[in-house]
Formats: C-alpha cells, sequence, structure tokens
C-alpha cells in the first residue's frame, strides 16, 4: 500500500485541484452532506469541513495511478453544451441520494486550462493519459451506502473530453444539448453574466479549434449592431461546443446523446435511459413527486433560489419580441457555416 492509498480511494478526500507549475494535486477533507448541499464543486462552494489541505505529487499520484487495475469500474460522465439542463439532469439523478453527482469539480477546469494552452504536460502523451485517468478516477468515488458516482464536467473541460475518454478503457457517457436558438436565448436571459461566460468560453475554445478562430475572426470583420455582432459570436461559441459533442458521440457504444426539450417534456422517461447507460439506480415512480417540484424549477449557475419554468417562458417571450428578428438571422448564418 503506497502512502496515500486512504487518500486516493477514501470519498471523505476530495480532489480539489491541481497545479501544473507545482506540479501538484490539492485534496481537502469533505463530507456526503457537504458535497450534496453545494450546487456545484468549482470553488464557488466551500467543501471543507475542517480547512484541512494535504498535497501530493504528480509523480506519487501517476506512479499510484500506474498500479490500479485495468478492470476497475468505468467513467461515468455528462458531458453538455452551457445552459440546456444538464444540472438539473445531474440533480435530478441524484435525488435519492443514493448515487453520488460531482458537479464540474475545479480539479478538471484545471487540466482544461492546461489543454487549452498546451502546457508541457499535455503534451506528453503517457502521463497525460495518466493525470487524467487518475483525475477522473477520484470523481468514482463514493460511500459505501452509494450504488455509484458520476461526474459532470464543466463545459469548460469539453476540450479534454476525448483525451479522457480515450485514455480510460471504460466509459459511459451521456451528452445533453439543444438548438442554435434557445442557446441564443438563453444566454440573453442571462444578462451580462452569462454573455460574458461565453464569450470567454469562445477564446478559451477557439485556442484549439483554428476553424471557430477563424469564424470569430470573420464576424469582427462583418457590418454588425453591437448585438448582432454578440449574438453572431454566442454562434461560434455554439458550433465549437457541438464540435466538441461530435468528436464524443463516436467514441464507443456507451454513449447517449439527449436533448433539453425531451428532457423536460418527458422527464422520467429520459432519466431512465440515462440511468440506464450510466448503470445507476434510478426509482423513477418512488421519485416523481421529488421530481415534479425539481422540474417546475430551474436550476442556475447565477443563484440558488429556484426560477420557475413559467418566468423563463415569459422571458423567452420577451426576447423573442425584442430581438427575434436578429435571433432568426444569426441562426441562418449557423446554418450556413455548419452546412
Amino acid at each position: 500500500m503506497t502512502k496515500h492509498s486512504d487518500l486516493f480511494s477514501d470519498p471523505e478526500w476530495f480532489l480539489a485541484a491541481f497545479d501544473a507549475g507545482k506540479e501538484q494535486f490539492s485534496f481537502i477533507k469533505t463530507s456526503l452532506p457537504t458535497l450534496l448541499s453545494a450546487p456545484f464543486h468549482d470553488g464557488r462552494s466551500n467543501l471543507s469541513v475542517d480547512d484541512t489541505t494535504r498535497i501530493v505529487s504528480l509523480d506519487q499520484a501517476v506512479s499510484w495511478q500506474r498500479l490500479q487495475s485495468k478492470t476497475e469500474s468505468p467513467n461515468r460522465v455528462i458531458i453538455h453544451i452551457s445552459f440546456c439542463g444538464s444540472t438539473l439532469l445531474t440533480k435530478a439523478l441524484g435525488l435519492d441520494n443514493q448515487n453520488l453527482a460531482y458537479c464540474e469539480p475545479q480539479a478538471l477546469i484545471d487540466l482544461a486550462n492546461l489543454k487549452a494552452n498546451r502546457h508541457t504536460i499535455t503534451q506528453r502523451g503517457d502521463l497525460w493519459n495518466q493525470v487524467l485517468n487518475f483525475s477522473f478516477g477520484q470523481f468514482r468515488k463514493h460511500w459505501r451506502q452509494q450504488r455509484a458516482a458520476f461526474v459532470k464536467p464543466s463545459n469548460w473541460a469539453n476540450n479534454i473530453m476525448p483525451d479522457a475518454l480515450s485514455a480510460q478503457s471504460q466509459s459511459r457517457c451521456v451528452l445533453i444539448d439543444f438548438d442554435i436558438e434557445s442557446y441564443l436565448v438563453a444566454n440573453l436571459r442571462g444578462g451580462q453574466g452569462r454573455l460574458g461566460y461565453s464569450l470567454e468560453l469562445l477564446n478559451h475554445l477557439a485556442k484549439q479549434n483554428t476553424h471557430c478562430k477563424s469564424l470569430a475572426k470573420n464576424v469582427e470583420s462583418m457590418p454588425l449592431t453591437p448585438i448582432q455582432r454578440v449574438l453572431h459570436l454566442l454562434a461560434v461559441t455554439f458550433n465549437a461546443q457541438q464540435q466538441c459533442l461530435s468528436a464524443i458521440a463516436g467514441n464507443g457504444d456507451h454513449v447517449l446523446r439527449l436533448s433539453k426539450e425531451h428532457l423536460l417534456e418527458s422527464p422520467e422517461e429520459s432519466l431512465t435511459k440515462v440511468a440506464n447507460l450510466l448503470d445507476i439506480d434510478f426509482a423513477g415512480a418512488h421519485l416523481m413527486p421529488d421530481l415534479d417540484n425539481l422540474f417546475k424549477s430551474n436550476v442556475k449557475a447565477e443563484a440558488t433560489l429556484g426560477f420557475s419554468q413559467a418566468e423563463e417562458h415569459s422571458q423567452n417571450t420577451y426576447i423573442q419580441q425584442e430581438f427575434g428578428a436578429d435571433i432568426a438571422q444569426v441562426v441562418q448564418w449557423y446554418e450556413t457555416i455548419t452546412s
């Protein structure tokens, strides 16, 4: 048994971050109630129960990972487009606490930044694979009373998903997205915060995607109003995300593609399909009252307060009235760049 075996196998030790400069992983002491109550696991919530941090070097983590069995449990992953209902899906699957959902862990965002910036670690094939296997393996840990764990990485980490799925021999992936028009409306509905994030995401993904980088440059030179320019850039961001999902969709037999529309229209059917694909327990009929309450609200990254579907519909109607012509033009432009 290696020095850190307890750390790597105990779910109370949560992989909080990776520092490439120091070549070390940081773990914090957490608890099941703490993880369950946090809307996200990316640093916006305090996940530590006692402010204890343990540091593990990259060499120690990789050495331990190389010794692990090739028959370990698969990665169970939900991969998504921004603002498409992925957090709602994640919370629904974890309603009865039989499955532990890791929601947008910071460590995977750290790795995504390394990949985007072409850090030397990401250029060293076997080492990078071991780093990915180790990191994703930490999000398979769960408490004894639970059936399994799954992870929903931030869409910021979509750029590492093809590498991660290739590095790990067993993976079960659910891809959730929606159409371009709904994406544009969702961004406008979220206001400046969402718009700013989406444009940052475009800069992040364009570091590796020369096609989207070229499209963004073309948009900057087009004679557009400010809102038209923002909407066109959002369309490029959407395209970059769709390319990531398409690359993943052909990566094995255990992949399910789901739309937000189908999830909202047929929640029990959708959740049952997702649970079967991920090979996790889901007691649909037993949970229907709780599911009904959950699906009447919408989980927002900007706040922990509920947001009713009726409110969302009302805001969508207003956005279409104000910006419908601009949105329609961008949807048409999007179809030309993707045909």
